[in-house]
């Protein structure tokens, strides 16, 4: 399945942004977790000052987050700053 090179990068309606140490399996750690409540991920923007050091990860998102998932998130280990964000 080819992705329309339009859309690619552009940010969503919907984001969950929060704050995390760069290091392995973060990413995927914490992506999963919306999967499991059947969120899709849109797209997905991390950023680092360095590696190893802090990062800011913003998720584009097709569907809100329900309560029971912020929860969840904000439980994890390295993850701070948990926050949905709403673009008009």
């Amino acid at each position: 399945m080819a992705a329309n090179i339009a859309t690619v990068g552009i940010a969503r309606e919907r984001q969950l942004v929060y704050n995390n140490v760069d290091r392995p399996v973060i990413l995927a750690r914490i992506g999963s977790i919306p999967a499991n409540y059947e969120v899709n991920i849109a797209g997905v923007s991390p950023g680092r000052s360095e590696a190893g050091g802090n990062a800011l990860t913003v998720m584009n998102l097709d569907s809100w987050i329900p309560a029971e998932t912020m929860e969840e998130l904000s439980k994890e280990e390295d993850v701070s700053g948990m926050r949905l964000v709403k673009l008009d």
